[in-house]
């Protein structure tokens, strides 16, 4: 029994259309669909066919389709480019595994561009089927939806889903995970866009897409989501109630807390004010080793001294007065332990 039914040949059978004798194909499966166009494609230098299915059961469809296509191929191979179908999953793999063997990127960056990929980038740019998108089949109009998508994800059913389950905190005394923001911040999307627009210009210049578009992230209208800082009260009340926790009194006290514990309560008061006064991030105040901090500095034109903070991994420069560095030699090595 042939494979082929209906064969239909244009252009001196350089454009074929078929379709596929289903009881060959699939032989055990019980009913079926009603049958698609395949179309059959010969390009010129090149070895073989490229057969594709036109996903069209109406004959006349699926021709301007497979003639569009013919064409589309024909010129790309005039320039050069890429016939074979490349969908975003497969340029993903392929760009990321080319930057990290490069190392162009830090231990940091390139578990970021990981992370951001299988959470946000592969499933938005993916079928009802789960499979991944054709780079072909991305046009600026799906491009651009994406934002929308991206800033809604956490309030869908999928990213609801999320928060109430991970699988991480297997036997932890809660299983949520509430740390995602609701709505992501402008900072974020504009490292999504950079990723993004990194990615789609890669596959242009490897001629895997046929067209190349920018990606622009939403600025009006985006409210902030990150607090700029602390006001005077709530610094105020920070501090106090820092102490409270290093001194053990007040709604912190506790008669179980050994010597141990207390050291800890120090170290996190220390820390957490340094942090607050000097701008630090976490991750880079982690990065610091003691010879990063220089005391006593001298202001030129000024009696008053500071204390210099530099952070090597970003290359920053952090100063602040003399009411902040002043501490005993105790509280040095109690700080030099928590940020080495």
């Amino acid at each position: 029994m042939a494979f082929y039914e209906d064969r239909v040949e244009h252009f001196g059978g350089t454009l074929v259309l078929f379709k596929r004798n289903l009881a060959v194909a699939v032989p055990n499966a019980k009913s079926h669909r009603k049958q698609a166009w395949y179309m059959r494609l010969k390009i010129g230098g090149r070895k073989g066919y490229i057969t594709r299915s036109t996903k069209l059961t109406t004959y006349e469809d699926a021709y301007e389709y497979a003639k569009n296509e013919l064409l589309r191929l024909q010129h790309a191979a005039k320039l050069g480019h890429s016939l074979d179908d490349y969908t975003f999953e497969k340029h993903w793999n392929d760009w990321f595994e080319r930057n990290k063997k490069n190392g162009t990127w830090t231990e940091s960056r390139q578990y970021w561009h990981e992370k951001y990929a299988a959470r946000y980038f592969k499933p938005y740019f993916q079928n009802k089927d789960g499979t991944s998108v054709l780079l072909n089949e991305i046009t600026p109009t799906i491009a651009a939806a994406y934002w929308d998508w991206r800033i809604t994800y956490w309030a869908s059913d999928e990213g609801v889903r999320l928060q109430k389950y991970n699988p991480k905190r297997r036997g932890a005394k809660t299983s949520s995970t509430n740390n995602a923001k609701k709505a992501p911040a402008a900072k974020t999307l504009l490292m999504e866009q950079s990723a993004l627009n990194q990615i789609f210009y890669d596959a242009f210049e490897r001629g895997r897409m046929q067209q190349v578009f920018k990606m622009r992230a939403p600025t009006k209208n985006n409210k902030p989501t990150r607090r700029a800082g602390f006001d005077a009260e709530e610094y105020n009340t920070l501090t106090r109630y820092l102490r409270s926790y290093r001194d053990c009194v007040g709604v912190f006290a506790d008669k179980r807390l050994n010597a141990w514990h207390k050291l800890q309560r120090q170290q996190m008061y220390y820390f957490v004010l340094f942090l607050a006064n000097s701008g630090l991030r976490v991750g880079e105040a982690r990065e610091m080793i003691w010879a990063d901090v220089k005391t006593d500095v001298a202001v030129e034109g000024s009696d008053s001294v500071i204390a210099e903070v530099r952070v090597s991994k970003v290359h920053a420069l952090i100063t602040f007065g003399t009411r902040l560095h002043r501490v005993s030699a105790v509280d040095r090595a109690i700080l030099r332990h928590q940020v080495a």
